[in-house]
């Protein structure tokens, strides 16, 4: 009768022990499932929201530079094109805007506000530059642009990268969450299990050679939750991965490193291939390597988090960009043993930040070290339409060398030589013929106030205005002086 008590008494303790494990292995279960389907839903959300900011930050760079072609290009069909595609990237942005504000919170619809500010004096003035451009009032366009557009897209692109900075803290926000979910979950199911043996020890007591198995299969259970909770983690990956967030970790102490296949992606690597965080290191643009390692080290010192952006060498050669968080974990002493980030693409921005900048970079260069003189003029008309005088608007270095002018910009011909001559009114009528007719003139000429003779080259520009690039050929004219005189005192001595 004993033995069958204590089979039963066995019995039901086994029963309760199951029961209980069963139930705790289906709380952690659905708890990890929802923090799965929390965490997948915010990344997902603020993922859709950095993926329209920058949509609408590339389609403002746009605007931006056929806002400058326009002011800049002649061709009329080409500048009716150019407003077209304008006008379809403002409807654009204006819809990308919409659509981000579902706003979650206070601070997201404040930075989106922000956005929406900044783009309005950005919007208004290269439209009054536009306007002015179908005005004929280029020279205005063109101060319009530069005094007024660029910084107020400078400010457009800082509330557009206020806003994307703030969706990727988001992000950070909610994988420290999930963080921290799974470890009190974690803590709830071993305070769980171990309540679950106490009971089933106090009534098993009896029978040490049926506790020791119950402990078996306590142990068992356990494994089980362990599982489960490492599919758990499984899953997480796949959605972050999903949703393009590159993952990497590193036990120090055993020098033991995953990377997910993002992350191998990120460096281009197929996703069987090896990744440590040497290979990244290696991976490193050259000019980038110190500032990355420099940036990783204080990290570390100072105990804190790191965030770089940086560009790789994929071994196909092609140069990307990417940015990485992350941050080292300490034991007790404070010495570092485990480090783990994740690293997103963001080959897109820079490219088109890269673009505009070598673009202005080009223009300047090509102006400022054209060997040529180059002159940027408006033509002054009488009221018969007469040339009677014209001012510098721009000049290149050259102009300066080949002339021995200074500070002429802004000033007047007839300021600079007020005294008529012949080749002065020369000058005045094949550049106002060049203006009139839209043909250009090329011509030799002496300015006899400068002593010097000059090879001219003069083209027609907009509202009234006329480009010249010139040459000094002072010295060809005086050889070819000296070989007329020697060929006249020859042809007199015989």
């Amino acid at each position: 009768m004993k033995t069958k008590g204590i089979g039963l008494k066995l019995g039901i303790a086994f029963t309760v022990l199951i029961a209980l494990l069963a139930g705790i292995a289906q709380f952690g279960l659905r708890r990890m499932q929802t923090i799965d389907e929390t965490f997948f839903d915010v990344t997902k959300r603020k993922l859709v929201d950095l993926r329209l900011a920058r949509r609408a930050m590339k389609l403002s760079d746009e605007n931006s530079r056929i806002a400058m072609e326009i002011v800049l290009v002649e061709n009329r069909p080409l500048v009716n094109t150019l407003s077209a595609v304008r006008s379809e990237n403002s409807k654009e942005i204006t819809r990308l805007l919409e659509e981000n504000e579902h706003g979650e919170s206070e601070k997201e619809k404040q930075l989106l506000s922000e956005v929406k500010k900044a783009r309005a004096p950005y919007m208004e003035s290269y439209l009054r530059a536009i306007h002015l451009v179908d005005e004929g009032k280029h020279d205005e366009a063109e101060a319009v642009i530069v005094k007024e557009t660029i910084p107020a897209l400078h400010k457009y692109h800082a509330a557009w990268d206020e806003f994307v900075e703030f969706q990727s803290n988001e992000v950070d926000v909610a994988v420290k969450q999930a963080k921290v979910d799974y470890d009190r979950v974690h803590r709830y199911l071993v305070l769980l299990v171990v309540l679950t043996v106490a009971v089933a020890l106090v009534i098993a007591r009896f029978a040490t050679w049926q506790v020791q198995r119950t402990y078996g299969q306590e142990t068992s259970a356990r494994e089980g939750v362990q599982v489960e909770l490492q599919r758990s983690d499984e899953r997480m990956r796949m959605a972050v991965e999903a949703a393009r967030i590159g993952f990497w970790d590193w036990d120090v102490i055993r020098d033991e490193q995953v990377w997910s296949d993002i992350c191998k992606e990120l460096l281009g690597l197929r996703p069987e291939s090896t990744a440590t965080f040497q290979v990244l290191m290696n991976s490193v643009y050259p000019d980038d390597r110190k500032v990355m390692g420099d940036g990783i080290r204080a990290a570390i010192e100072e105990k804190r988090d790191y965030g770089l952006e940086f560009r790789v060498v994929w071994p196909d050669g092609s140069v990307h960009w990417q940015a990485s968080k992350g941050r080292a974990f300490y034991d007790e002493t404070g010495r570092p043993t485990r480090m783990a980030g994740i690293s997103m693409d963001i080959d897109e921005r820079k490219r088109a930040q890269d673009a505009l900048v070598a673009s202005e970079r080009r223009f300047r260069l090509l102006f400022e070290n054209m060997l040529e003189g180059f002159a940027y003029c408006k033509m002054i008309f009488d009221e018969r339409g007469r040339p009677i005088d014209f001012v510098y608007l721009a000049v290149n270095g050259a102009f300066g060398k080949l002339t021995g002018l200074d500070n002429v910009v802004d000033k007047r011909f007839i300021e600079i030589f007020p005294e008529v001559e012949e080749s002065q009114a020369e000058l005045l009528e094949r550049y106002g013929r060049a203006v009139r007719t839209g043909e250009p003139e090329r011509f030799e000429i002496e300015v006899k106030a400068l002593g010097i003779w000059f090879f001219i080259s003069a083209y027609s520009a907009v509202n009234g205005c006329f480009v010249a690039t010139f040459d000094n050929i002072t010295e060809r004219k005086q050889a070819e002086e000296a070989l007329l005189f020697r060929t006249a005192l020859l042809n007199i001595a015989t």
